[in-house]
């Protein structure tokens, strides 16, 4: 099976929880990292680099990154209210929305 590229934005607990996740299950490989805290982003490139040996490229902005790295999948992982503008900015890209 090929896994999808996948790039997370919200790089906080919940969305690591489900990056791993996905990572361990072989499906997925993670393109690139999306969060306006730069110490989320730095702990999250930490320990996706300790789980495969890609490396994921760092965004602060998720318009650039879905425009710059054209992922399969974008999981979201941001605080509620700001769910619907990556999704819909995800999906207007063609990607697959968790």
């Amino acid at each position: 099976m090929q896994s999808a590229a996948a790039a997370l934005i919200g790089t906080g607990w919940w969305g690591m929880n489900i990056l791993t996740t996905a990572i361990a299950s072989g499906t997925v490989t993670p393109v690139a990292l999306c969060d306006v805290d730069q110490s989320q982003l730095d702990k999250a490139l930490e320990k996706v680099s300790e789980l495969t040996s890609k490396k994921p490229k760092l965004y602060k902005d998720y318009r650039e990154m879905l425009e710059r790295e054209k992922p399969e999948i974008a999981i979201i992982a941001t605080p509620d209210h700001w769910h619907a503008l990556s999704a819909i900015k995800a999906l207007e890209t063609g990607c697959h929305v968790y």
